[in-house]
């Protein structure tokens, strides 16, 4: 999810089941200044959420609203559960890394950095710049040859 979103781990573990459309396949959830942002999610992401649901199911405290809830029994899993949750699995990784990372590749891929933004909820070209500034260079020299002004000439 993280990957497929660029949500911030607050934003993830905050989720509600009540903000998972999959029909739709978006995500709804509250940026940090406060304010609630709809992200999209690809196919893939979605089938994985809803296999989750479908496990979710059987948890003993199933009814719960909160959407990530703890093994063995556990109640809503908080930030800090899903940041440990993510440490076992890449221990050498900080979760904001796949923020960054969201940025890179949507930049990489020809994505607009005025809908990186919104999908983001930035609202300052600062912190486009702030995420995305670690393979700026890189990423100009690959897109080189897509946009060569001479290109056909």
């Amino acid at each position: 999810m993280f990957l497929a979103t660029g949500l911030r781990l607050s934003g993830v573990a905050r989720l509600l089941v009540e903000d998972v459309d999959l029909p739709a396949r978006r995500i709804r959830t509250i940026a940090k200044g406060g304010h609630e942002i709809r992200v999209p999610i690809d196919s893939k992401t979605a089938l994985s959420i809803d296999r989750y649901l479908d496990a979710r199911e059987k948890h003993p405290l199933a009814h719960l609203p909160e959407l990530w809830l703890g093994a063995r029994g556990h109640g809503a899993l908080t930030s800090i559960g899903v940041y440990r949750a993510i440490k076992r699995r890449y221990p050498n990784v900080h979760p904001h890394r796949f923020r960054h990372t969201f940025a890179d590749r949507w930049l990489a891929r020809g994505g607009s950095e005025q809908d990186l933004m919104e999908i983001a909820g930035w609202r300052t070209h600062d912190m486009l710049r702030r995420y995305t500034a670690a393979n700026r260079r890189e990423r100009a020299l690959t897109n080189y040859d897509r946009v060569n002004p001479l290109g056909g000439l």
